[in-house]
């Protein structure tokens, strides 16, 4: 799947384009699924508001996949 990427005019990426072919297929194929369960969204809603309240608690991905692959290592 080509992927076009849209940057604003300071060069920081804001978007991705697809093919519009390569569009229905993922929205054919996802179309199927329903809505969020309401307790799904009150888990969401509650760990925002923990953000808003920490926002320097927060680990990035890269961080946390570094921790778990430290543990990986510990492990062998």
């Amino acid at each position: 799947m080509p992927l076009q990427y849209v940057s604003d005019s300071s060069g920081s990426t804001i978007a991705v384009q697809i093919p519009i072919e390569d569009w229905e297929i993922l929205k054919d194929r996802y179309e199927q699924k329903q809505e969020i369960p309401a307790w799904h969204k009150s888990i969401i809603d509650e760990r925002l508001k923990q953000y808003e309240l920490q926002p320097d608690a927060v680990t990035s991905l890269d961080d946390f996949i570094k921790e778990l692959n430290m543990e990986d290592d510990k492990k062998i």
